[in-house]
């Protein structure tokens, strides 16, 4: 929610200002044109957020369909079709198409944000240690040959 807002707060005062200084140049006044271009500024802030949100979040679900369906029960513990289907259910397929469905697993991504960010941590932490691996059996080589070449 907090993103929401901060992303339509933004695109609210960008195109504010905006509409402020067109607004003042062509009526010599910038108030009206302020408010008026605020408004359309913050409802198009929070709905590119929401698109780009889902979007990121349906792919989510396409990597990490058990995260995603305990994160949608736990969220939604009264909505049947969570816990009476299978994993194949969890698709983004089934909930590209329903904007119910589509908000209501937008919200179920948002709480699982800590895991997603601690299985990205991991696999960031796993690619690390095997570059420096590579790296240091590089280096050990190098050395193996230097001692040689003395």
């Amino acid at each position: 929610m907090l993103r929401t807002m901060v992303s339509g707060t933004t695109a609210a005062a960008v195109f504010g200002i905006l509409g402020a200084t067109f607004g003042s140049l062509i009526f010599g006044t910038g108030s009206f044109p302020f408010i008026a271009a605020s408004s359309l500024g913050f409802v198009f802030g929070s709905l590119r957020w929401y698109h780009a949100s889902t979007t990121e979040a349906l792919l989510c679900l396409d990597n990490y369909p058990t995260l995603m369906r305990l994160h949608l029960m736990e969220n939604y513990p009264r909505y049947r079709p969570f816990r009476l289907n299978g994993l194949n259910y969890f698709r983004s397929e089934q909930f590209e198409n329903s904007w119910v469905l589509k908000s209501m697993f937008s919200a179920a991504w948002l709480t699982a944000q800590p895991a997603l960010e601690e299985i990205h941590t991991a696999r960031q932490a796993a690619i690390v240690v095997e570059y420096t691996g590579e790296i240091a059996e590089i280096k050990h080589i190098g050395s193996k040959q230097d001692d040689k070449d003395e």
